[in-house]
């Protein structure tokens, strides 16, 4: 995670400013991630008592905040693409967190493959676990299984070699059958939880859209991702005025939804729904073992499947 300094966090101590962002991790915690260089200062290693200045890039690696050790073996239920010697693909379901994070150490996709795997899951960089999805965002994941296949997949999201494909459904109709937007993004100032489009600072952001149908108040995009920063698709889709049906976080996609319902039973669907209508329908990334690119798919979730049927023939449940 990526914070840039403003005004009310300058002069800050560095551990403070940690346990300020991260109010369940201890100071401990946070003397202990500062020693192991997984939290830096614009690129480079500081003291815990380190002074923040404005404009300060500062960059947070929670992952080992916890004791590997305390994390327990849970039966989670998520779905398997593929498998083989070296990765696991899972279709992550909705409302299951990817590891671990501050408040919340039971119930994540790492539980479940310290469930499947036993202990030798620990023995990897952060579990085997080399990119994320949100919580409530469904579809295509990959875990790696080995040591080597950990660094080059780990290589592979670093250096956006991958390809990520999503389908959402949005408010509105862009003004554009097909578009890219790219802006630059960074930790909003007001609250640390959210990004926020900026302009001459931040990291930049590539998503390219496209609309694939449009119904009455609403449309159907597919996305290709050519990053991945933190909620990148919600925070992008917002910033162009269509946030995803259903996102309680960006551009109120929640309740303009639900308020641009044509009828009651298109909103239920949104409120069956209870969740951003975002969906990682594809990733293709070259394989670790036999060096080739590979691609795995997840079908549209029921919840999407139902909201879109509604919206394609009201009449039908009327």
């Amino acid at each position: 995670m990526d914070y840039q300094i403003g005004i009310d966090q300058a002069y800050t101590r560095l551990d403070q400013f940690i346990t300020l962002v991260f109010d369940s991790v201890s100071r401990s915690q946070v003397k202990k991630l500062i020693s192991k260089n997984q939290v830096t200062v614009n690129g480079k290693s500081c003291k815990p008592a380190y002074k923040l200045q404005i404009s300060d890039w500062v960059h947070v690696d929670i992952s080992d905040a916890f004791d590997n050790l305390s994390i327990q073996p849970e039966c989670v239920e998520f779905g398997v693409i593929h498998e083989d010697t070296e990765i696991l693909v899972v279709d992550k379901p909705t409302n299951l967190i990817t590891h671990p994070a501050p408040g919340v150490s039971s119930g994540t996709l790492v539980n479940g493959l310290l469930k499947r795997y036993g202990n030798r899951i620990r023995t990897l960089d952060r579990n085997g676990i080399v990119h994320r999805l949100d919580k409530n965002t469904t579809g295509v994941m990959v875990v790696a299984k080995t040591t080597s296949a950990v660094q080059h997949l780990s290589g592979q999201f670093k250096e956006h070699t991958t390809s990520r494909k999503y389908i959402a459904l949005v408010c509105g109709t862009p003004k554009h059958q097909s578009a890219t937007i790219d802006t630059q993004v960074h930790r909003s100032r007001q609250n640390w939880r959210k990004m926020t489009v900026t302009e001459g600072s931040g990291r930049r952001a590539i998503t390219h859209y496209h609309v694939l149908e449009s119904f009455d108040r609403f449309s159907l995009v597919d996305l290709t991702l050519d990053t991945g920063r933190t909620h990148q698709i919600r925070l992008h889709l917002s910033h162009i005025g269509h946030p995803i049906v259903g996102d309680p976080v960006y551009g109120g996609g929640d309740k303009r939804a639900l308020n641009d319902a044509s009828s009651s039973l298109v909103r239920q669907s949104f409120l069956n729904l209870g969740r951003q209508a975002l969906h990682a329908r594809s990733l293709e990334f070259e394989h670790p073992l036999i060096r080739e690119r590979v691609a795995y798919c997840s079908p549209l979730p029921t919840d999407i499947q139902s909201a879109i049927m509604t919206l394609s023939n009201p009449s039908d449940f009327a």
